[in-house]
């Protein structure tokens, strides 16, 4: 059997396959979260919605957008580039490192067009 996210092949016990709703096979809890969240993006169900993270992650680079740190994803986190969390568009979220997330959220930097910070002067 293969997997349906990345096609690698795998196999699973057969109490497992009559188990299955979908007819979707994964090699792993991983790609099958990430099949699920492509199909949900294709299908609108995602759109303007509160899941912008995992929009963000199904389309953006799994790094800081400022620094490029990708040592585990899982930390990363995304960021309205406008502040307003309801603009959820794909074009207004950017992923970044906690650590220069937190620097524009305390009002410290801010982040430019090109994904610089610019320290805020007091």
């Amino acid at each position: 059997m293969h997997c349906a996210y990345c096609g690698k092949e795998f196999s699973r016990p057969p109490s497992d396959l009559t188990k299955n709703k979908s007819g979707y096979f994964y090699c792993s809890r991983e790609c099958g979260n990430r099949h699920k969240n492509q199909l949900r993006l294709k299908s609108g169900e995602w759109d303007n919605s509160l899941n912008y993270r995992l929009k963000a992650m199904m389309n953006l680079p799994h790094k800081c957008a400022v620094c490029g740190w990708d040592e585990d994803e899982r930390i990363l986190e995304v960021h309205h580039k406008d502040e307003n969390r309801e603009h959820n568009e794909l074009n207004n979220l950017a992923i970044l490192c906690p650590i220069c997330h937190r620097k524009i959220t305390l009002g410290y930097y801010k982040l430019t067009d090109d994904y610089q910070l610019i320290s805020i002067k007091d």
